[in-house]
């Protein structure tokens, strides 16, 4: 576990450093989802002579970056209002969807996955279609836009697949299971808070899924084996 976080803490750095455009994390995920430190390695090169013959560059990236982000918390504080307003951290995923109108959270540290609506029009059935995008996002960074609420592209082997059971304690890999969890999700736990936001009040209606006690270690499972071709691409040891 100790090499795990060593090596994604450089990974991300490295990637963080090298995305400065929204056309260049589109790039950085592609690299990703390869696997290849070698593609990594030269993605950062480029972009060191980059700035090394035109130092601007790297202000003008960082800038270009810092506005799509702006753009993406104004996008989200104009549907929850600034108080309401989450975002990705390195032990939180959020992905929103439906004009922003739905979110999920996946609490890695808590071992929650909290899915929710604040939509007026049909509100179950964007909860309830907002659950299968979550349980179906697939294990590769080029599905997910995490700077928009651009839908998600499913199909693949999910990301949180053996890391979430439904009622029956078994695997969401398909949609049909995923379709009768999110039903009785909605039946069973649908749950409702409000909030106020310039004076208007709003009405959350959300579900709470419990990840399975071994989550984590599923997930590093997962990537031992991409995670230890970079730790040695790297020089890294598991200590």
């Amino acid at each position: 576990m100790v090499k795990i976080g060593k090596v994604f803490l450089l990974l991300l750095g490295t990637m963080i450093i090298i995305a400065c455009t929204a056309g260049e994390v589109a790039t950085v995920a592609r690299v990703a989802s390869t696997g290849s430190p070698s593609s990594v390695k030269r993605m950062a090169i480029e972009k060191a002579v980059r700035y090394a013959v035109t130092p601007e560059a790297l202000t003008r990236d960082v800038k270009r970056f810092k506005a799509l982000v702006d753009r993406f918390r104004m996008a989200i504080a104009h549907v929850w209002g600034k108080e309401e307003t989450r975002e990705s951290s390195p032990t939180e995923y959020v992905k929103y969807t439906q004009n922003y109108r739905s979110r999920a959270t996946v609490d890695f540290d808590r071992g929650v996955i909290t899915v929710e609506t604040i939509a007026k029009k049909d509100p179950l059935k964007s909860l309830k279609n907002a659950i299968l995008t979550t349980l179906l996002t697939p294990n590769d960074p080029r599905a997910v836009d995490l700077y928009s609420d651009r839908e998600v592209t499913l199909g693949e082997e999910p990301f949180l697949l053996g890391e979430i059971k439904d009622f029956d304690s078994q695997d969401i890999r398909w949609s049909w299971r995923a379709e009768r969890f999110a039903q009785e999700l909605i039946e069973k736990d649908l749950r409702t808070r409000t909030f106020s936001d310039e004076g208007k009040s709003h009405l959350v209606r959300f579900v709470e899924m419990q990840m399975v006690a071994d989550h984590l270690e599923i997930r590093a499972g997962k990537y031992k084996a991409l995670v230890d071709r970079y730790a040695k691409e790297y020089s890294l040891s598991g200590n």
